[in-house]
């Protein structure tokens, strides 16, 4: 693709005019954004209420994906709901596409640099607990990223959507999603493709190693090495909670990913239909609105489930004792005033 060209004419010229109707699109996003947002304000009550889970350090980078998913669900998604209900960004205004380019692009690569971090710490939660041993090991291995993964795509994002001048001249086009996809620093190849290898590129590739090499390290321990149950409990709980994630994540982003690759390398195949690209922004979309629903699933369930399964019955109990109740005492008051 031409990092010159203002008007991403590469791309679909109808937005979401897809083989899928704008209506199915709508309403999928809004049932999905809706759910989505409503499992992470519950997790994040959860997770800060509950002091076992928030002072569990295995938690924290878990804690501040939700919290960039929800930023997703806040800022990005209610874009993409409003142009799939209308066929036009709305209100048509500069501002407005500034603010979908920044809401869009720093929420995900937080979301995509967070689980790539989180991939990589996990090694060091389950293999080498003395790296946090002390209070100054914590802050220098475990604080100090986790707090620069979460401020340097935001620092990097408003530096490079809301500072350059090219914003001035650029040309929105109000009928594609994201005004056209690409922000106006697109035209600028070296900062466009150290934005694809930094924040797309690397963390892909990250969260794919230490995935795979995190689950061949916990199976050789458990069945070769310490062969004892109480260790092999507390790997798989620590293994599972990064692995569904980063399954997931490599599962919907992968393919995005490598047709973006292929976009920037010039070497895309031309007779690849563009609708193909829409449809893969939808699924990166859908990936994030799908994580915090993996990480409830992760969650202990007497935290969740049993909870609420005990609430219910309580609830049920009290629905069919109470109407047994009401015969005596109408029967009672019946009597007082005779």
């Amino acid at each position: 693709m031409d990092l010159n060209k203002t008007d991403n004419s590469s791309y679909n010229d109808t937005g979401y005019q897809m083989l899928i109707s704008s209506s199915i699109v709508f309403w999928t996003y809004l049932i999905l954004d809706i759910s989505s947002t409503i499992c992470s304000f519950f997790l994040l009550y959860q997770f800060i209420s509950r002091r076992i889970l928030h002072r569990a350090i295995n938690n924290h980078t878990i804690i501040a994906i939700t919290f960039s998913s929800l930023g997703t669900n806040l800022l990005d998604v209610p874009f993409s709901i409003t142009y799939a209900h209308l066929c036009i960004v709305w209100p048509p205004t500069p501002i407005v596409c500034v603010i979908w380019w920044f809401a869009s692009n720093a929420n995900f690569a937080t979301t995509n640099i967070l689980i790539a971090w989180g991939s990589f710490e996990r090694h060091i939660l389950i293999f080498h607990e003395k790296w946090l041993s002390t209070k100054k090991k914590r802050w220098l291995i475990h604080y100090a990223p986790l707090i620069f993964f979460m401020l340097y795509p935001f620092i990097f994002y408003v530096a490079a959507v809301f500072i350059p001048s090219c914003n001035d001249s650029f040309i929105f086009d109000y009928t594609q999603p994201v005004c056209g996809w690409m922000p106006c620093y697109a035209s600028q190849i070296p900062i466009v493709m150290y934005d694809i290898s930094t924040h797309g590129i690397l963390p892909n590739i990250v969260i794919a190693i230490c995935s795979i090499a995190l689950l061949i390290r916990v199976v050789w321990h458990k069945h070769i090495r310490y062969r004892q149950q109480v260790k092999w409990k507390k790997y798989r709980k620590l293994t599972i909670q990064m692995l569904s994630l980063s399954i997931v994540f490599l599962i919907f982003n992968l393919p995005y990913l490598i047709y973006v690759i292929l976009e920037y390398g010039n070497i895309l195949p031309t007779n690849i239909d563009p609708e193909i690209y829409n449809y893969l922004i939808i699924l990166t979309d859908f990936c994030i609105l799908l994580l915090p629903f993996i990480t409830l699933l992760s969650l202990p369930s007497e935290f969740w489930l049993k909870k609420w399964r005990h609430r219910l019955a309580s609830i049920m109990r009290i629905n069919t004792v109470f109407p047994s109740q009401t015969v005596p005492l109408a029967i009672m008051l019946h009597r007082r005033t005779q």
